[in-house]
């Protein structure tokens, strides 16, 4: 079954401008109550964010980039839309499904489908993390060298991370509550030689351990998008 957000459905945004940019790098999203703006995006990450979905669940065309995938042959967009004051993020989140059904005519169904996956696991009972002091989120990455280096990070976050190299679902499975700094040391590797680096890495420096294992995994699939939106 299709799912098509349109604003006979759903309200509409006061003010909305979708304009293609021509940049690699980092994207990036702000939602506040009342606006949205997205720089940078590719429109596979606009659609993750309309409907509150990790990278990993979007099933998109190639065109759209790969979970991970940030390259400068990928079609980006700056978006910015503003709703009246005070409208909350949620509401913003329906609010942009209709805009990009009628901006970019996107379609999409959601299914299950049976994927590999990583649980990220804490066997130890005490593994060797330090509760970020009075941290409050989101958590921040930062390199130092040839170290990852974790601050404020929450479990639930530190698994989405990993989901990006990896390419890979990871589910936080660990119980462990709060949030936490930490650094990982290591050369990252690619593929299977990365996967096995990580595993050992979060292992022995950290006490955390990824095992691999198929998952029902809910998906937002992508059956109709156009590669250019409508003129604003």
């Amino acid at each position: 079954m299709l799912l098509l957000v349109t604003a006979a459905f759903a309200q509409q945004f006061d003010v909305a401008s979708i304009k293609p940019v021509d940049a690699g790098g980092r994207e990036s999203i702000e939602a506040r109550p009342g606006s949205v703006t997205m720089h940078n995006v590719r429109l596979r990450a606009a659609i993750r964010w309309a409907y509150d979905v990790k990278e990993y669940q979007v099933a998109a065309p190639a065109w759209m980039g790969s979970p991970g995938w940030l390259g400068r042959d990928i079609a980006r967009f700056d978006i910015a839309a503003k709703a009246p004051e005070g409208t909350p993020v949620a509401k913003l989140r329906t609010m942009m499904q209709a805009l990009l059904a009628e901006r970019f005519h996107v379609r999409l169904h959601r299914e299950s489908r049976e994927m590999t996956v990583f649980l990220l696991s804490a066997p130890k009972p005490k593994p060797v993390l330090s509760p970020a002091p009075e941290a409050q989120g989101p958590g921040r990455l930062s390199g130092n060298g040839g170290d990852l280096v974790l601050t404020g990070m929450s479990m639930a976050e530190f698994a989405e991370f990993l989901a990006g190299p990896l390419r890979v679902p990871v589910l936080d499975r660990t119980g462990l509550a709060g949030r936490f700094d930490f650094t990982i040391s290591g050369k990252m590797m690619e593929g299977e030689e990365m996967i096995s680096a990580v595993s050992a890495a979060i292992e022995d420096q950290l006490g955390l351990k990824l095992q691999r294992q198929k998952a029902p995994i809910e998906m937002v699939v992508v059956d109709r998008a156009d590669q250019k939106p409508t003129e604003n």
